[in-house]
């Protein structure tokens, strides 16, 4: 795992240990919840374009407010845990097939396929665009290298 400097408010962490073994629910729900209740408010982004996944779950104060999960390779939404948020319905995400999700709207133009650039979008708008830190860092800087202990179980 990588730990970045801290960029404003944000800490970023990236690992290939942090793509969801299994279910993403039951990976991204406690891992946030436990953080925030520490930093008080905890993200978490996964894409892979490869294994055709995207998603995003958040929780403040150690309540988790929000997930979500597509994958392409099955039922598109997996998981949709928590009300949609208003960056998502800006961003005009629509997940019209995810359980109790209101109707289509008459033109399927409206309704934003849910893929990398998504996850990169919301990621800005709630924190930090981990696909833009070479705008936050101008010279080389030292992070944190380590292990994820999640990943040994």
């Amino acid at each position: 795992m990588f730990v970045t400097p801290p960029l404003g408010d944000w800490t970023l962490a990236v690992s290939a240990a942090l793509f969801p073994p299994d279910r993403i629910e039951t990976f991204a729900k406690p891992l946030v919840q436990e953080l925030s209740g520490h930093f008080r408010d905890a993200q978490y982004f996964c894409t892979h374009k490869d294994a055709k996944l995207h998603a995003w779950a958040r929780a403040q104060k150690g309540k988790f407010v929000r997930g979500y999960a597509r994958d392409e390779r099955s039922t598109p939404t997996v998981w949709s845990e928590g009300p949609q948020t208003k960056t998502e319905r800006a961003l005009g995400f629509r997940f019209t097939d995810a359980p109790g999700a209101p109707p289509a709207p008459p033109h399927p133009e409206d309704v934003a396929i849910v893929d990398e650039s998504c996850v990169f979008k919301l990621a800005a708008l709630w924190s930090v665009d981990p696909s833009a830190l070479d705008e936050h860092f101008a010279e080389p800087v030292a992070g944190l290298i380590g292990e994820f202990p999640l990943a040994k179980a």
